[in-house]
């Protein structure tokens, strides 16, 4: 009994020494934490002091006489010694950019910036031609805007497109030409005032009978009821529009201005003929009726007329 007593004694004694080992190893553990920290904040501290000692260095103006300013240079020199050579390497290298670079730089400035100022030249010079092309384009298109009314009646009037009725033709070719006996035309007339127009019109007669080749006369009547003198002119249209390239007039009163005073009346002639050609268009087989229509407005100044051949209002 006492030998197992006296093992059970040693084997709580070697447990309560495994144990202070233990805590000894832990508390060794903690002091050396404790130190890396501190090494650490010293490792931390120096850092700081050369971060310190690199920008007085910097802050420190260059010295260029050797022989005045000695005690500044030892002041320097020491500073450098105290330095990481790292740091030192950095700012010797910042030294000599800004030494030797800068001319570089000012020249490469200045040639970007002649380069700008030519690029920027020869834009300006592009957009001025640009524009002036445009500008003339602008000025052409108003004018051909202007002119195409004018040149388009004539066009009509020389085709007889649009039923327009064709003018100028030839004395010699009325003279000559042999008219179409068998070939029977009706030819009725039509007139119209535009809303702004006082006047009176209208055709003295409703309707003619003719033959291509043969000549016609016909009168329109138009009377001013007001108490004020009025200028008119008028625009004309014939239809069927196919048979306008055959209906030729010799004298009219269209596209001119005609002026009445108050209560003035006046007969308007019109002198045609169907040319002889109309009786071999195949498209005119089947017209015998022929509607020879003028309207009328009053002459203001910037008002434009409609083209011969299309509705108006």
């Amino acid at each position: 009994m006492e030998d197992k007593k006296s093992e059970e004694e040693e084997e709580k004694e070697v447990v309560e020494v495994k144990v202070e080992e233990k805590e000894v190893v832990e508390v060794k553990v903690e002091e050396k934490e404790v130190v890396e920290v501190k090494v650490e904040e010293k490792e931390v501290v120096e850092v700081k002091e050369e971060e310190k000692e690199v920008v007085e260095v910097r802050t420190q103006p260059q010295v260029r006489c050797p022989v005045m300013l000695l005690p500044l240079l030892l002041r320097q020199a020491a500073a450098c010694r105290a330095a990481p050579r790292r740091l030192l390497h950095r700012q010797a290298q910042r030294d000599l950019l800004r030494r030797r670079l800068p001319p570089r730089l000012h020249a490469q400035s200045r040639n970007r910036k002649s380069k700008s100022e030519q690029q920027q030249d020869e834009w300006s010079t592009r957009n001025k031609t640009v524009l002036t092309y445009i500008a003339a384009a602008g000025v052409g298109m108003i004018g051909l805007s202007y002119a195409a009314v004018p040149l388009y009646r004539l066009y009509c009037q020389a085709s007889g497109l649009g039923g327009t009725a064709v003018a100028g033709h030839d004395v010699d070719q009325v003279e000559t030409m042999t008219p179409v006996k068998e070939r029977i035309i009706k030819i009725t007339f039509n007139a119209d005032r535009h809303a702004s127009m006082q006047w009176n019109f209208k055709p003295q007669q409703t309707e003619i009978f003719v033959v291509p080749g043969e000549t016609a006369l016909a009168f329109y009547r138009a009377k001013n009821p007001t108490d004020k003198p009025i200028i008119g002119i008028s625009t004309y249209n014939v239809v069927p529009f196919e048979a306008g390239q055959y209906f030729n007039k010799i004298q009219c009163f269209c596209f001119e201005e005609q002026r009445l005073n108050p209560h003035e009346e006046v007969d308007m002639p019109v002198f045609f003929y169907i040319d002889p050609e109309f009786d071999e268009d195949p498209r005119m087989a089947r017209v015998d009726t022929i509607t020879l229509s003028y309207t009328f407005f009053e002459a203001k100044e910037g008002q434009n007329l409609p083209l011969p051949g299309y509705s108006y209002n």
